[in-house]
């Protein structure tokens, strides 16, 4: 599993603006159990109950603002990789992957569309096109709570993609509570089930990693696997623990590779993730880095030395890191307008610390969110 739905997210919902055009701005509203609204200058979207009242809400309140600019984006970003050609061989491939989506899965991204007023099959490409292309780069540090200066785990994400900016405009929070499950919150774009930069009510917080090479000899697509997608939200909504998340973790099938790096209350640990091999890394002196290479000997490949990997390295040598030496890190990693997110993640404390804008790592400002309050 790896998760690399950054990138198509930004192709999905935003475009870059023209002269003379307005940013894009997410109205304010409510819609049935849902509400999107501002907290501190972020655009929050919270949606609840059944699986297609939770596509409705996110569909009339976000995918539909942006509808105009999705039908067009989607499509014509994605021929620019495949061509024309290959545009409908990749529908198939990508409704092949929906098809094995449960059924709630399927019934809620229908119910985005339909309350989007986009056509599905936009949709449907943008679920699972990650299981298929490669199409971005991240950065994670985790910290346990032995080396961290506020006692409890960190987690911070950049989320990297390619050139790709004025895409990030329509970037925002979406908070699910799913009925009779854990609630989470996404660091996202509307449309997507879940984008691999979430957090959910028990403390769990998972990030994701595109990896490219892996020396084991897997497929690029096992498409027996189990949807990136689907992955993220059932560890997302079943697991209250890392613990949690080895016992699902060890039922799935990857259908390409990458990493998943989880923390909960109590540490973290690095997934290194092929269709043919699960690999745990775990943090060292209380430390785990990742970009975009497999480390463990089982999978790694030789490869040119990665700058991000090794700046993030030198925070090792910190005996304490806490919030402002993490989000240090991350700016260290910045890749200016290719890094559409930039968060930080506090397990214990049930909060995130949440940048949307791209530009110069000086000028992120990451604006605190109270997550625990969100999930009630």
């Amino acid at each position: 599993m790896v998760f690399r739905l950054a990138f198509l997210g930004c192709l999905l919902v935003a475009c870059p603006a023209v002269a003379g055009e307005e940013p894009f701005h997410f109205p304010e509203g409510k819609h049935g159990k849902g509400e999107l609204k501002y907290l501190d200058g972020l655009p929050v979207l919270i949606a609840a109950g059944t699986p297609e009242e939770v596509g409705e809400q996110i569909g009339v309140l976000a995918v539909k603002p942006a509808a105009v600019k999705m039908k067009a984006l989607v499509k014509d970003a994605i021929q620019k990789r495949v061509g024309p050609v290959g545009w409908p061989l990749l529908v198939r491939t990508c409704t092949g992957l929906f098809e094995k989506f449960p059924p709630e899965y399927r019934k809620e991204v229908e119910a985005m569309a339909r309350g989007g007023g986009i056509d599905p099959e936009v949709l449907i490409v943008a679920n699972t096109v990650a299981d298929v292309m490669h199409l971005g780069g991240c950065s994670a540090l985790v910290v346990e709570p032995g080396r961290s200066a506020t006692g409890g785990s960190l987690l911070g994400r950049n989320m990297d993609t390619e050139a790709l900016a004025g895409l990030v405009e329509a970037s925002l929070v979406i908070v699910r509570r799913p009925a009779g499950k854990h609630a989470f919150v996404s660091v996202t774009v509307p449309g997507l089930l879940a984008c691999g930069s979430e957090m959910n009510d028990a403390g769990l917080v998972l990030a994701a990693n595109d990896v490219w090479r892996t020396k084991d000899g897997s497929p690029k697509l096992e498409p027996r696997g189990t949807p990136l997608i689907v992955a993220i939200r059932q560890l997302m909504e079943d697991c209250a623990s890392r613990a949690d998340a080895r016992r699902l973790l060890r039922d799935f099938k990857a259908t390409t590779t990458g990493c998943a790096i989880l923390a909960d209350r109590e540490g973290g640990a690095v997934y290194e993730l092929t269709p043919k091999n699960i690999i745990m890394r775990p943090a060292e002196e209380g430390l785990c880095t990742c970009t975009n290479h497999f480390c463990s000997r089982e999978l790694a490949v030789p490869m040119e030395p990665c700058w991000r990997y090794d700046k993030l390295q030198e925070y090792r040598k910190r005996p304490k890191l806490g919030v402002p030496d993490v989000a240090a890190a991350l700016n260290d990693v910045d890749q200016g307008k290719a890094t559409l997110h930039s968060m930080i993640f506090e397990p214990t404390a049930l909060r995130a610390h949440i940048a949307l804008a791209t530009g110069p790592a000086k000028n992120r400002l990451r604006k605190t969110l109270e997550c625990g309050e969100l999930f009630r």
